[in-house]
C-alpha cells in the first residue's frame, strides 16, 4: 500500500469498475439470442461467450486484434462452438444495441462519484466501443461527472498502450500525471498501463483475487468506498 498523496485528478475505468459489465453482458446476449428465437437458458451461451470474449479482449490489448475484428469474431466463434446458424455481423450489431440500453452500476459507484466530482477532476478511460459506452454512461446517470471521456475506439489507441495515456493527458487541462490516480479492475489493462506511464494506480479487486503478475498497483481496494481513505 502506497503513501497517500495530494491528488487533483482521478482516472476511472468503466466496465468492472463503475459499470456492472457482467450484468449488462448477460442482458444483451440473452435478449439478442431471444430475438433469433433461441432459448438463452437451454444452452450456457453466456459462460461460453464470456470465455471467448475474455480471450479476444486479451488479444486486443496485446495489439493482435482490432476492435472491428473483435466485434464479429467473438460471435463467429460462439456460433461455431454452440451450433447456432446465424450471421455474426448482424448479431453483433443487435448485441451492441441491447448493450447500449443498459446502465447498471456497481455498488457505491454513484455515491463515490457524487462525492469525488466536487473535489477532483474526474476522467473516464475505457477500451469499449464509442456508441455503446456513451449511451451506457448516460443511462447510468454518471456521464456528467467526467471531463474528458476517453474511449479507445474514438482516439485510435487502447489501454495499456502509452499512446492512449498520452492522448488522455493531452486532453486534460492543468493536470500533471504525478497528480493523478488511476482506478481500475484490470491488472493487464488499467494498472499495467498506468504503471508504464508513471501514474499512481489503485486496483479495484472486489473478489480478492491474488495478484500473480509483475504489475504492482500503488493501492488495492475491495470496495469503491475505500477511495475515501485514499483521496
Amino acid at each position: 500500500m502506497g503513501a497517500v498523496k495530494n491528488y487533483t485528478a482521478v482516472l476511472f475505468d468503466a466496465d468492472g469498475t463503475l459499470l456492472d459489465y457482467k450484468r449488462s453482458e448477460s442482458y444483451a446476449l440473452e435478449n439478442a439470442l431471444e430475438s433469433l428465437g433461441l432459448d438463452s437458458q437451454s444452452t450456457d451461451y453466456v459462460s461460453c461467450y464470456r470465455a471467448i470474449n475474455k480471450t479476444l479482449w486479451g488479444e486486443l490489448e496485446k495489439g493482435r486484434l482490432s476492435s472491428g475484428e473483435l466485434r464479429v469474431l467473438r460471435f463467429e466463434i460462439l456460433f461455431s462452438e454452440t451450433g447456432v446458424r446465424a450471421d455474426a455481423s448482424i448479431f453483433s450489431r443487435m448485441y451492441l444495441d441491447f448493450l447500449s440500453q443498459t446502465g447498471f452500476l456497481l455498488p457505491c459507484a454513484a455515491e463515490v462519484l457524487e462525492y469525488l466530482h466536487k473535489k477532483y477532476v474526474l476522467i473516464l478511460i475505457t477500451n469499449g466501443f464509442q456508441e455503446v459506452q456513451y449511451s451506457r454512461l448516460k443511462k447510468a446517470g454518471i456521464f456528467e461527472y467526467f471531463d474528458p471521456i476517453i474511449i479507445s475506439e474514438e482516439v485510435g489507441a487502447k489501454k495499456p498502450d502509452e499512446d492512449f495515456f498520452s492522448e488522455t493527458f493531452r486532453r486534460v487541462k492543468d493536470v500533471e500525471k504525478s497528480e493523478a490516480l488511476l482506478v481500475g479492475d484490470s491488472l493487464s489493462s488499467d494498472i499495467l498501463g498506468g504503471e508504464r506511464f508513471g501514474i499512481d494506480t489503485c486496483w479495484y479487486n472486489p473478489d480478492g483475487y491474488e495478484n500473480r503478475t509483475d504489475v504492482s498497483p500503488t493501492f488495492e481496494i475491495r470496495g469503491l468506498s475505500e477511495l475515501y481513505s485514499i483521496l
